[in-house]
């Protein structure tokens, strides 16, 4: 049952219940979970809080903190995130990253054991507003079939890039699956329904029967099938994690680049080219309502865990 709220009280209420993470990190994840809700993809919003413990204080502390890693201001460093919520830990690594980047050129953050996370625009598009580029990478458990296979072999793979401009960055956020895990689990579940040519069945044929299915198919077919690979090798191979159909712990990778000169001239040209062309730029906000409809038991619990915090 939906409840109304207003926008900035949402936020408001996000950030109190991510306090224990710190402000910069809370603020970022709180935007980023309430711009998904007013986008309407609700499994990236505050679904995402589902699995927070809200017995304690401190279990939601230690849930929310960054783990203890070292100095995380070298150019590469490894961070296991197991037990934590990642999207306040990736967002608590942005800042140590971005003076990483500054001193050394370029930071890589290895992510291990990284729980559900949502979309990564905001975290790049968060780097590229400090003034530097941005990627972000996933590893999943495997979900997705091959061009033309019958068998789930990838994971879905999202990756983001952004790029700073004069104005809002460029961001590039996308997978090289045709459609989301949860899609496919809500379709199973008669939430949702899935687009033609969106899943594979056992003989390889297109279906849109989410029972029949055993697999995601490629976003774009065999140039999907290529991005998911590259991604998924460069993630493995930099983690030691690779997707598994058992569901092994998934990586990722933040990399931070210095750039040379000021990399807003490059990104607000090719901005500018696009829309000259015809075309959009990718990553633009959108507007928010003074109000939207959110569940109200999700919005319950997240009034429990700003109480809680």
């Amino acid at each position: 049952m939906p409840t109304r709220v207003r926008t900035t009280d949402l936020l408001d209420l996000a950030a109190a219940a991510l306090a224990p993470a710190g402000e910069a990190a809370a603020g970022l994840v709180a935007r980023a979970l309430v711009d998904a809700e007013v986008r309407g993809h609700h499994r990236f919003g505050l679904r995402l809080l589902d699995g927070l413990p809200a017995g304690s204080r401190d279990e939601l502390s230690a849930s929310l903190s960054l783990p203890a890693s070292g100095d995380l201001e070298r150019a590469s460093t490894s961070v296991d995130l197991a037990g934590r919520f990642a999207p306040t830990a990736v967002a608590a690594l942005i800042d140590p990253a971005r003076r990483a980047a500054r001193e050394h050129g370029v930071s890589l953050v290895r992510l291990r054991e990284v729980g559900p996370f949502g979309r990564l625009a905001p975290f790049v598009a968060a780097v590229a507003q400090r003034g530097a580029i941005g990627l972000l990478t996933m590893s999943s458990k495997s979900f997705v079939a091959p061009h033309g296979g019958h068998r789930a072999v990838l994971g879905t793979n999202p990756f983001a890039l952004a790029v700073p401009t004069r104005g809002h960055p460029l961001v590039v956020d996308t997978a090289s699956s045709a459609i989301t895990a949860a899609h496919w689990h809500d379709a199973q579940s008669g939430q949702s329904r899935v687009p033609e040519g969106a899943l594979v069945d056992a003989t390889g044929a297109a279906t849109t029967s989410a029972a029949d299915a055993v697999a995601i198919a490629a976003r774009g077919g065999l140039l999907g099938t290529s991005i998911g690979i590259a991604i998924e090798a460069l993630t493995a191979a930099a983690t030691g994690l690779l997707s598994d159909p058992a569901g092994a712990p998934r990586g990722g990778l933040l990399l931070v680049i210095e750039p040379t000169g000021d990399a807003a001239d490059a990104g607000e040209e090719l901005a500018g080219r696009l829309v000259e062309a015809g075309g959009r730029v990718p990553g633009q906000p959108v507007p928010w309502p003074d109000s939207i409809d959110v569940d109200a038991g999700r919005h319950r619990f997240l009034t429990l865990l700003a109480a809680l915090a």
